[in-house]
């Protein structure tokens, strides 16, 4: 009975990790509705990429793109550190004792 619980415990997400990922959710769905922008050009015959800056999806300039490999890199990053936190902030287990204490 005592393992069931442990599962049991392990299994649901504490106040403070609801509270991580709920925040990166938030700011992913931002992420993606205030992109980054960019011109394409050329500069002497190579084709080029002029960032164009964050501006909401709804409100795009004549000619820009969204940059979809830096918004992919800014989803992960925010992936990695929302789960690097719910981790960090994971409860610690109720077994006090430590092992190799006793002599």
């Amino acid at each position: 009975m005592n393992e069931t619980n442990t599962d049991q415990n392990q299994k649901k997400m504490n106040k403070k990790q609801l509270k991580c990922l709920w925040l990166g959710v938030i700011i992913i769905v931002l992420m993606g509705l205030y992109p980054p922008w960019y011109f394409p050009s050329t500069r002497d015959g190579f084709k080029v990429r002029l960032p164009a800056g964050y501006k909401l999806m709804l409100t795009t300039e004549k000619g820009a793109r969204v940059d979809i490999t830096r918004l992919y890199v800014q989803w992960v990053m925010v992936g990695v550190i929302t789960g690097g936190l719910i981790y960090t902030f994971k409860d610690k287990p109720k077994d006090t004792e430590k092992e190799g204490t006793e002599e």
